[in-house]
C-alpha cells in the first residue's frame, strides 16, 4: 500500500565554501546551525559552519552591554545621592554652628575666649536687634572668621 504525503517546506540555498556546489536545507535547520555554530557538510562531504555571530548572539551581547551600563548608572546615581545627603548634613551642621555663634555674640560672648562682655551684649541688643532672631534659618555672615569651640 502506497501513501502520499504532501509537504510544504521552505528551503534555503547554500554554496559549499570548498567545492562550490549549491545545495538546499530547511530554514529552521540552518537557523539552529547559525545559533550553535556546529559543523555541517555539503553533499560532497566538505565540512563547514557558520562562524560569525548570529543575530541572537548580537542581541544578547547588546542586552548584556546595556545591563552593565544601567548598573553603572545606578551606582553613579547612588553615589551622587550619598554625596548630596552628606553635603546637606554638613550644611545643616554649619548653619547650626553659625546660628549658635551668632546668638552667643548677640549675648555678649566673645567667640574666641568665651568671656562675656556686657557692653557688647548691650550694644548688640540696642543697635543690632535684627542680628539674631528666634528661628533664624539663614543667618547673615559674620564679617570675621570664627575659631572652633
Amino acid at each position: 500500500m502506497t501513501k502520499t504525503i504532501n509537504m510544504v517546506a521552505t528551503l534555503e540555498l547554500q554554496t559549499c565554501i570548498t567545492c562550490g556546489i549549491i545545495f538546499a536545507a530547511p530554514d529552521s535547520f540552518l537557523d539552529t546551525l547559525r545559533a550553535n555554530h556546529k559543523t555541517f557538510y555539503c553533499p560532497n562531504g566538505h565540512g563547514q559552519c557558520f562562524a560569525g555571530t548570529s543575530d541572537l548572539e548580537k542581541a544578547q551581547a547588546e542586552i548584556a552591554k546595556l545591563k552593565k551600563l544601567y548598573q553603572e548608572e545606578q551606582r553613579y546615581a547612588a553615589d551622587a545621592i550619598s554625596e548630596r545627603n552628606a553635603a546637606q548634613k554638613s550644611l545643616k551642621a554649619t548653619k547650626s554652628e553659625l546660628t549658635r555663634t551668632k546668638k552667643r555674640i548677640a549675648n555678649g560672648v566673645c567667640p574666641v575666649c568665651k568671656r562675656v562682655f556686657s557692653p557688647l551684649s548691650e550694644h548688640m541688643h540696642m543697635e543690632h536687634p535684627e542680628y539674631v532672631t528666634e528661628g533664624d534659618e539663614t543667618p547673615s555672615p559674620i564679617p570675621y572668621p570664627l575659631s572652633p569651640e
